[in-house]
């Protein structure tokens, strides 16, 4: 059985991402950075596993979470700017792995076949010359299909936002983001292709009133309307120039036949005086068909929104106030539980109020930290891994996972009244009985838990990094790509 995931399926799975972030809830999704610990190779981070190992450790290790907003979302497409000298896909509708694109492409999506130009419009390239280089740069703003010198001819789609282009793109793609998007009707007819353009056509047909060096013809199929203008030269079929784009086509042929073709348009409309061009029949003509909707209905299917760009800033409170560690993960957390609903930033690491640290000293990003507990009546050790401390507020936050098991092998909660000792610092501080909000965080006996429940939710993205050190004095921006 011969089965194919489709382009529309990708679509779809992109916008129901794309949806899925604008839900009024926890589901909405969030983006989150974690692990402050080296890798084994900082500059040669690990793939990602994809299995519920990458899911608990990553989990484990995870420090924030910021939501992500309406305005962070969008669909992505190749950056492909106009380049003088750079020979441009015209736009088919029917390529496959035996009909190529001029670039090799046998998926539309995956052709050159639109362009940005330096005014930040997008143009669609509906003739390309016959795969000759572009040289004069598209910049019309009608509505109407033009030709450029160069023979290319060029249908303006929409200009995108300034602000948005340099805000919301990378350096290889760009967003879909419409603004005065040139609306099309549904099923006109911009291009015939000329396969073969046959032999023996005359400029001299009976019953013509003088020479004539191009003919018009019917555009058949479940359309009205579309006309060509058929050119000859050295009695070879040259060039094809749809004239009327009709409507309403989803397939299509050039009728050429003798009687069916006329000297003018007053002719064709009247079906009067049919001439016959001859020729030795062999003429093979392609009609291209406009994408479902017409052009400008839907953007981001006709120009392959596959990808979904997340780009979220960290310049929410949480985040410029307490967590300035280096983080080396980073990925969209979605359908968690949370005791904080709605919330713009989350804390996903656990924290204690300490006190007795000079303020000359600080807990070092990274270090182990350790305390004596009690569990279940015997001396254990509870360890942590430091991703922050607060002077001010008394606040050191950590996170425990696979690396913070004591010599048993078993990981253990901090928990009493006993010191916190820094391995590294070599500080030791009290726990501060307090219970109340201070920091963004809710402690109850001078203690702190994440504001999600851990293991909660689905992972959707991850990403293994080298690290990246914030800057106090400034915010960052993450920028991830999603492809379907």
């Amino acid at each position: 059985m011969a089965t194919v995931n489709t382009n529309d399926l990708r679509i779809t799975n992109a916008k129901n991402l794309i949806e899925s972030f604008n839900k009024d809830t926890n589901a909405n999704g969030y983006v989150f950075l974690g692990r402050v610990q080296p890798w084994a190779d900082d500059n040669h981070p690990p793939p990602p596993q994809n299995n519920y190992r990458d899911f608990y450790t990553t989990y484990d290790n995870m420090i924030a979470l910021n939501r992500i907003q309406p305005n962070d979302t969008y669909h992505m497409i190749p950056k492909t700017k106009w380049v003088s000298g750079v020979v441009y896909d015209r736009y088919q509708h029917n390529y496959s792995q035996v009909n190529k694109s001029f670039s090799g492409a046998s998926n539309l999506y995956d052709a050159k076949f639109y362009v940005l130009n330096s005014l930040n419009v997008v143009y669609v390239c509906l003739d390309n010359n016959t795969n000759l280089q572009s040289t004069v740069e598209p910049q019309g703003e009608g509505d109407d299909p033009f030709y450029t010198s160069d023979g290319y001819q060029w249908l303006r789609l929409y200009r995108i936002e300034t602000s948005i282009l340099e805000s919301r793109s990378t350096d290889n793609l760009m967003p879909v983001n419409p603004a005065n998007v040139n609306l099309q009707k549904e099923g006109e007819v911009y291009t015939v292709l000329i396969d073969n353009g046959g032999l023996l056509y005359t400029t001299n047909p009976a019953g013509a009133t003088n020479q004539i060096s191009a003919y018009y013809a019917h555009i058949q199929g479940d359309g009205l309307g579309a006309v060509a203008k058929v050119h000859i030269s050295n009695t070879v079929i040259s060039k094809i120039e749809v004239v009327r784009n009709g409507a309403g086509y989803t397939f299509g042929t050039l009728d050429f036949s003798t009687n069916n073709v006329y000297q003018t348009l007053a002719d064709l409309d009247l079906k009067v005086n049919g001439l016959d061009p001859q020729g030795n029949g062999e003429l093979r003509t392609t009609v291209i068909i406009s994408p479902p909707g017409g052009w400008g209905s839907d953007t981001v299917r006709h120009l392959g929104g596959t990808r979904v760009g997340v780009f979220s800033t960290l310049n929410t409170p949480l985040f410029v106030d307490h967590y300035t560690c280096p983080f080396r993960q980073v990925g969209i957390l979605q359908d968690f539980e949370s005791t904080k609903s709605n919330a713009t930033s989350l804390n996903a690491c656990y924290a204690l109020k300490v006190t007795g640290i000079p303020q000359t000293k600080s807990y070092i990003i990274g270090e182990t930290i350790t305390q004596e507990i009690k569990f279940d009546g015997q001396d254990k050790i509870a360890r942590g891994t430091v991703v922050g401390w607060d002077f001010d507020d008394g606040v050191l936050r950590y996170v425990q996972g696979a690396d913070n098991i004591d010599e048993d092998g078993e990981l253990y909660p901090f928990t009493g009244d006993n010191t916190i000792i820094g391995l590294t610092s070599e500080l030791v501080g009290s726990i501060f009985d307090f219970t109340g909000e201070i920091s963004d965080m809710t402690f109850v006996n001078g203690y702190a838990n994440p504001d999600l429940t851990k293991y909660s939710g689905y992972m959707n993205y991850l990403s293994n990094i080298s690290p990246i050190v914030r800057d106090p004095q400034q915010s960052e921006r993450v920028s991830l790509i999603i492809a379907f």
